[in-house]
This record gives structure tokens, sequence and C-alpha cells, in this order.
């Protein structure tokens, strides 16, 4: 052989190779659009703190010591058939 040789075939692209550099560019570009889009539209509500005090977070000591009690008396309850 006086030349080079020649190269080897490219081996074909399959459809899931495909399938994942899709899925990849997808999510950067998802990702890249979310970024800018946050970024752009800066901050709406006027640097106003967030509200943190809901029902469920407050803490009454009534309704805590009664949902105890109600737990204990299900949990400890025993259940009997009627039929």
């Amino acid at each position: 052989m006086d030349g080079p040789e020649a190269p080897a075939p490219a081996r074909p692209v399959t459809p899931r190779v495909v399938l994942v550099v899709g899925g990849v560019v997808i999510g950067v570009v998802v990702v890249l659009v979310v970024v800018a889009i946050s970024a752009w539209g800066g901050d709406s509500d006027g640097g106003e703190p967030a509200t943190t005090s809901f029902p469920a977070v407050d803490h009454d000591p009534d309704a805590a010591e009664a949902l105890v009690v109600a737990w204990e008396r299900w949990r400890t309850a025993t259940f009997v058939s009627t039929g």
C-alpha cells in the first residue's frame, strides 16, 4: 500500500441517539428561557416580604392538645366487628 488507508465507514446514527441529544438540547433551551424570563421580569411584587403567617403554621395549643387526644383515642381504640 503506497497511499493512506481509506477511513472506516461512519456508524449510522440511531434514533435513540437523536432522541437523547434532542432531549438534552431541548432541556438546555428550556432552562435558558426560564432563566431569561425570570431575570427579565424582575421583582414584580414591589419588594414586599412574603406572607408567612398561615393558619396551619400558627401554633394553637388548644387545637394541638385536641389533636393529640383524638389521635391517642383512635390509636388505642379496639375495633370490633359487628357481624
